[in-house]
């Protein structure tokens, strides 16, 4: 009986750490949704640059 127990706890022991890795995980995977959003936003914001514009700022004279 006391084999028993002792497995019944350490299942305990594991759901309850699971448990919080899935919290840990959900709640990064929100974090990571709100970033993809604010770095959307920012790159509508921006406007993109000419790829000619940039190349000519960029040249040296000969």
């Amino acid at each position: 009986m006391a084999v028993c127990k002792g497995t019944e706890l350490s299942k305990e022991s594991n759901v309850l750490h699971i448990d919080e890795q899935m919290k840990i995980l959900k709640d990064l995977t929100e974090k990571m949704n709100l970033m993809e959003k604010k770095l959307n936003e920012m790159s509508k914001e921006k406007p993109s640059q000419d790829r000619n514009e940039s190349r000519f700022e960029n040249r040296t004279s000969d």
